[in-house]
């Protein structure tokens, strides 16, 4: 089975599709990027000239942290969608390799009811597009599914609403500070309590009891402003949620399923080949390296059973693809290998590969299969991955992006407005200030006194 080859029938191909294939010359991604995500999977983190050291416990939990945050997540449901794609098709030709029988991707339920999953609805911007031959019923799906992320953007907003303040006067007072930053962290600890105590002062001041009983009065009534506003902010992300919740299960219900255009066929073959493109890239780059291969395996088996793993710790599916890379004659004959080894663990009921064309049941194996499944996405994510491609897309943006991008925009017109007032009013020198401090020379300065 080594001449593995697709056997899916494919719509025939036209002009207007030849722009959606995917072509490994074009593939921005460097090895190097794919080797930093694998070092720092592994737990390690690089020095230079190749030396590699254990990261600390503060980055760990850092990391964990900031990997949940709503960008990070919106961001790996958009690439594991279409890693799973990638899986289900995988899946689908080998099957149809073994029995000799060829199956259309398009009409496969299996590839179907990926594409149609809500992350893939959701991030996927070719679906708002005429050209993906979506019918009536599966464009309002991504029309409700669109609107269910905007939802849960004011849910995020509602349920965090200091940190939201936060950013924006970060934007509007020190937007070249790195937030991330250990001093502007605790810089925006210690501004809390200093501005909730002030803003309830000065309420009591003017409103209420006049200064000097509001300097005594100010814990109380700091007390009950925030009863309030805590309960005012759940409402709203309740009822947000609600109806994101509502929006999701419209889109759910409202999606046909129906045959995959030839547009979204020819989009979904290219993701999976970019993902055989980069794994195999991937496998080359460490073949012959054991310590290369150490981190891989390390990297991998923290998210695999172990049931899946060798002997000696390392994933079956690795164990499995290395094997496949050692000496083929060239580059497309080994991804041949690394598509029938991919498909063979994805279907077959041995991980190991001893039980060829003895296959997982659809139905009564979900379980076992979702799990292979994730497998597969543990090796993608490798190659495939937030910090490894390009920033993100203006589909992952919900309200918070919307309000930060105002609050960016507003300082820039302050900034402007104030630098030709000033330099009307005669005072050339703070107008240059001012002109300055909204330039993007000002707001990057930081990351050139890092890199100095």
């Amino acid at each position: 089975m080594t001449g593995f080859q697709s056997t899916c029938t494919l719509q025939p191909s036209i002009s207007s599709v030849e722009h959606l294939q995917y072509l490994p010359a074009e593939d921005k991604v460097s090895i190097s990027s794919i080797r930093a995500n694998v070092v720092r999977k592994s737990d390690y983190k690089a020095l230079g000239s190749g030396q590699l050291v254990k990261t600390g416990w503060m980055t760990k939990w850092r990391t964990r942290i900031e990997g949940n945050v709503a960008d990070a997540r919106y961001r790996r449901a958009a690439y594991e969608a279409t890693q799973r794609n990638s899986a289900a098709v995988l899946s689908e030709e080998y099957r149809a390799h073994l029995t000799g029988q060829p199956v259309d991707v398009s009409e496969s339920q299996v590839v179907k009811n990926r594409v149609y999953r809500q992350d893939n609805l959701r991030f996927n911007p070719q679906f708002s597009k005429p050209e993906y031959g979506l019918n009536r019923r599966d464009t309002w799906a991504v029309r409700f599914s669109r609107w269910a992320h905007h939802a849960n953007g004011v849910t995020e907003l509602g349920a965090a609403p200091t940190g939201m303040l936060l950013k924006i006067s970060k934007i509007l007072f020190t937007p070249n500070r790195d937030d991330k930053a250990l001093g502007s962290q605790l810089r925006a600890f210690a501004a809390l309590g200093a501005v909730a105590a002030l803003v309830s002062q000065f309420s009591a001041a003017v409103f209420a009891t006049g200064g000097a009983r509001a300097v005594k009065e100010t814990a109380v009534i700091f007390a009950a402003e925030l009863r309030a506003i805590f309960f005012s902010f759940s409402a709203v992300s309740a009822i947000s949620a609600l109806c994101s919740l509502t929006f999701g299960t419209a889109s759910v219900l409202t999606a046909s399923r129906a045959k995959l255009s030839n547009a979204l066929t020819t989009l979904v073959q290219a993701g999976k080949d970019k993902h055989i493109h980069r794994i195999h890239l991937l496998l080359d780059d460490v073949k012959g390296k054991p310590g290369a291969i150490t981190l891989l395996a390390k990297a991998m088996r923290k998210k695999i059973g172990p049931e899946y793993l060798a002997d000696d710790r390392s994933p079956i599916l690795l164990q499995r693809l290395l094997e496949a890379v050692q000496s083929p004659a060239n580059a497309e004959t080994a991804k041949a290998k690394i598509k029938e080894i991919i498909g063979s663990y994805l279907t077959e009921k041995a991980a190991d590969g001893s039980t060829p064309g003895e296959f997982l049941d659809l139905e009564t194996d979900k379980g076992e299969l979702l799990k292979r499944e994730n497998h597969f996405l543990v090796l993608t994510n490798l190659v495939e991955h937030a910090a490894i491609d390009a920033p993100a897309s203006p589909r992952f943006k919900d309200l918070r992006h919307r309000i930060e991008a105002g609050a960016g925009h507003a300082r820039s017109a302050t900034l402007k407005g104030s630098s030709s007032m000033l330099n009307a009013l005669g005072f050339e020198r703070a107008g240059r200030s001012a002109a300055y401090l909204g330039t993007d020379d000002y707001i990057k300065q930081r990351d050139r006194d890092k890199s100095n």
